[in-house]
């Protein structure tokens, strides 16, 4: 079995932020990062700066997923742009309805205060694998999952690559896709439009940080 660790969400979102309309807040560590997007830049936008930095622009109250792709990984934040009167805080996301298709969570223990709570599920089936797929996938900026480990049995990862390929087919028909454990090795030609929806398709329907072998070509 694998093991995979992430902070939540079927798209691993690295960090929650909250921002008033307006505001400006800038990410370090992209020195390698190819390019930026929102998922609403009506919300807020996403830029890649020369120097390496993500820049967030929050433009009006709501919540968008900012996507940072690199040659191994999307990263994510998750960006709350509160009103006025600020933001609320973020309910935990209910995951009880996965325990009848994956059994108990079991909390791993942590001495660092103020953490959202941390689980560890088995994933021994594919139905198991769509019930948190399904689940996590549901976080929005009104909830927080919690932090989550995986250990994946060779079916589930099965079921992942599956359905990594039916995701990726419609936007990039020209690539193919193979799982080498949590990794994901990318083949074909693509333009880079398709290449970019196909790496934020991939991180949008994976369980866990899945690392991207990219080895595609352009056309």
């Amino acid at each position: 079995m694998i093991a995979v660790a992430t902070n939540a969400h079927a798209l691993p979102v690295k960090s929650h932020l909250d921002l008033k309309p307006g505001a400006v807040f800038f990410v370090k560590g992209y020195s390698q990062a190819r390019e930026a997007r929102s998922a609403d830049p009506s919300v807020a936008t996403a830029e890649l700066l020369p120097a390496g930095e993500l820049l967030l622009t929050a433009v009006k109250p709501g919540w968008t997923i900012a996507t940072v792709v690199t040659k191994v990984t999307v990263d994510t934040v998750l960006v709350r742009v509160c009103p006025a009167e600020g933001c609320g805080p973020r309910p935990s996301l209910d995951l009880s309805p996965i325990s009848p298709a994956c059994g108990l969570f079991t909390e791993v223990k942590s001495d660092v205060p103020g953490l959202t709570p941390a689980f560890h599920v088995e994933v021994k089936s594919a139905a198991c694998w769509r019930a948190l797929q399904r689940a996590l996938l549901a976080e929005d900026g009104d909830h927080e999952a919690p932090r989550l480990t995986y250990t994946f049995t060779p079916e589930a990862l099965q079921a992942q690559a599956a359905a990594l390929a039916e995701a990726v087919r419609p936007l990039a028909p020209g690539l193919s896709l193979k799982m080498s454990g949590a990794e994901v090795v990318v083949e074909g030609k693509a333009s880079p439009a398709e290449r970019s929806d196909a790496l934020v398709a991939i991180a949008r329907v994976a369980l866990g940080n899945v690392y991207v072998d990219d080895r595609s070509e352009a056309k």
